[in-house]
């Protein structure tokens, strides 16, 4: 099999970076831009027909400012790596872009002579990171501990938080179950939709299903009118099920299909109603062994 020259393997990998999520420059000594991928001018907000030219613009200074003094005070803010070749720096930089701030991860450094004089900059967008980031320091603040068990349920939450998965909380009563769910919410991407609180142990066997599914005119007696239940009022947001273990045998298949089909008939109706919510459930019980015994 023939090896690659090195003009195949500039175009092939020419052909990878410009595909890549993340931003890449190649400039000379003096800033002057002599390569970037689309991913790094996407990143910028730079439009579509306007390249790249100098890294002062990508670093946000003045043209006659010293592209190493502005790296070396940049520096002083983040943090360094060094690797066999390079001497990477490591920071980040708010800009506006469509009015809006993006929070960039930039990494820098200057390449040695054996793959000649130049600045490579990586770009990486961070803003969802640092939302996250910012929201769980204003977390922090409520709870104000410094135990560990603590701090690592925190960074869970902040794992699971941005994703749609389901989420059981498990703990004796009094130990934060619905504070830890409020705060998974509010580090969510459904922030700003609803978050339905449903106390299942406080509603009686007998109008659960109605209260959670909602119900038809005529449905029973005294439904004098349609009325939605939880999961539609929770519709884009979060339904939080307190004291899951109270919901009766007979309704779990029912609930079962609402996790995995998001789907469901309000009593006393064929009509088949579909909800985009993510539910969080709590429980002062061992629901394991719930289902072992």
């Amino acid at each position: 099999m023939e090896t690659p020259n090195s003009e195949q393997l500039r175009v092939l990998l020419e052909a990878v970076v410009s595909f890549i999520d993340e931003g890449v420059i190649v400039a000379d000594l003096d800033g002057r831009v002599i390569y970037h991928n689309p991913a790094a001018a996407a990143l910028l907000g730079a439009a579509a027909n306007q390249p790249l030219t100098s890294l002062h613009d990508v670093l946000g200074i003045s043209r006659d400012q010293s592209i190493d003094q502005a790296l070396a005070q940049a520096a002083r803010g983040g943090s360094a790596e060094t690797t066999e070749l390079t001497d990477f720096v490591r920071f980040q930089r708010r800009i506006i872009v469509n009015g809006e701030p993006r929070y960039l991860e930039l990494h820098s450094c200057q390449t040695c002579e054996l793959v000649g004089q130049t600045r490579l900059m990586i770009l990486r967008d961070v803003t969802e990171r640092h939302r996250l980031e910012m929201l769980i320091d204003r977390s922090r603040g409520d709870l104000v501990t410094s135990d560990r068990k603590v701090l690592a349920l925190l960074e869970r939450v902040h794992q699971v938080a941005p994703s749609n998965a389901s989420v059981l909380l498990q703990g004796e009563s009094g130990t934060g179950k619905t504070h830890i769910a409020r705060l998974i919410h509010r580090l969510s991407r459904r922030a700003e939709k609803p978050f339905v609180e449903v106390n299942c142990a406080a509603i009686p066997t007998s109008l659960i299903e109605s209260e959670l599914f909602g119900h038809v005119k005529g449905a029973f007696t005294g439904a004098m009118r349609d009325r939605p239940g939880r999961f539609q009022a929770a519709h884009g947001g979060t339904l939080f099920l307190d004291e899951i273990a109270e919901i009766p045998l007979h309704l779990q298949a029912k609930l079962l299909r609402v996790l995995q089909d998001h789907e469901f008939e309000p009593v006393g109706s064929d009509k088949t109603l579909a909800v985009d919510i993510r539910i969080i459930t709590a429980s002062n019980q061992d629901l394991r062994e719930m289902v072992d015994a």
